[in-house]
């Protein structure tokens, strides 16, 4: 089921048709600077780093009318149900405001079945059509991409940024070689992945690392721990952009659960960061500022980053 899930929607978000949306990013990412420029100090996730994710995500799933406040609320809501830090009040408003916008995904849906579209939103219209999935499972799927489209991203750009605020060198050393640039997002993938963890369910009987693990188990994957193991990386605690293999990480998960946005999620932090290296020289934290990151056990993402340059 998850292969024939994955395969109806992963040909639309192959590394070859993400190229074709990076003067889209830069356009986006452009806007949002500028707009920046004129106040000389932000709050980076409020006036570009919230804003670049969940803007490329609706148009490339190809929703239509899209208000993308309420989108980006509906984003961070799906997260949030999955940190177990709710009260039981919280949770019911967060789900119904779930229900509010998968009604919105539904008619989007009902819309593109009726005229095609060469998207996100008309691949998963297609597999409804041939009945590779429900009504149901397509609303989940599209709420799903646009969930972790917008949120993660988000994670991942603002992690890049409070690592290049607290590091002058580097943005001297990107700025002089901006070749590097993508060497320096799998690092912050590396250093800071937008995912602290995940869990898993043991099928069968196994060994791992000397460790019985019978069925049935749960088990935690601690991607941050994987990623600063110094058996797998040479000073795992630094960045290092002549890193050999910098893709070795676990920022996007492994095998068939491997993340099926890692292209455009790596197109928008590089495109983003090379805007943001550009137009905002000497990008530093506001002064007395320290990082405040999302109330969330298992999320790795800024709520907060006030910048000056």
């Amino acid at each position: 089921m998850h292969a024939l899930h994955r395969g109806t929607v992963f040909p639309e978000l192959v590394a070859k048709r993400m190229a074709a949306l990076e003067p889209d990013v830069v356009e986006i990412a452009e806007q949002c600077v500028g707009q920046a420029l004129n106040e000389g100090s932000v709050d980076f996730m409020a006036a570009i780093g919230n804003v670049v994710p969940i803007t490329m995500i609706s148009r490339l799933i190809g929703f239509h009318d899209s208000d993308l406040d309420q989108l980006l609320r509906a984003a961070f809501d799906s997260t949030a149900m999955l940190g177990s830090t709710l009260s039981y009040d919280e949770l019911v408003a967060h789900i119904a405001r779930t229900g509010e916008i998968e009604e919105w995904v539904s008619r989007q849906l009902s819309a593109t079945m009726s005229e095609p579209s060469h998207d996100l939103l008309g691949a998963v219209a297609e597999g409804v059509k041939s009945q590779a999935f429900s009504d149901v499972e397509a609303v989940v799927i599209l709420h799903t991409l646009l969930s972790a489209g917008g949120e993660s991203t988000t994670s991942l750009i603002g992690n890049a940024v409070r690592i290049l605020a607290e590091d002058r060198e580097i943005q001297s050393q990107l700025r002089e070689n901006p070749e590097l640039m993508p060497m320096f997002v799998e690092e912050a993938l590396r250093l800071e992945p937008p995912f602290r963890y995940h869990m898993r369910y043991v099928r069968n009987d196994t060994t791992l690392g000397g460790v019985e693990i019978p069925a049935g188990a749960t088990v935690l994957l601690l991607w941050g721990a994987a990623n600063r193991d110094a058996a797998m990386f040479d000073h795992p605690e630094s960045i290092d952009l002549t890193r050999e293999a910098p893709r070795r990480h676990v920022a996007f998960g492994r095998g068939i659960h491997h993340c099926i946005g890692a292209p455009l999620a790596r197109l928008e932090a590089r495109v983003a960061l090379e805007v943001l290296a550009t137009r905002l020289p000497d990008l530093r934290l506001a002064d007395g500022f320290t990082p405040i990151y999302q109330p969330h056990p298992f999320l790795r993402g800024m709520a907060e980053l006030p910048v000056v340059w």
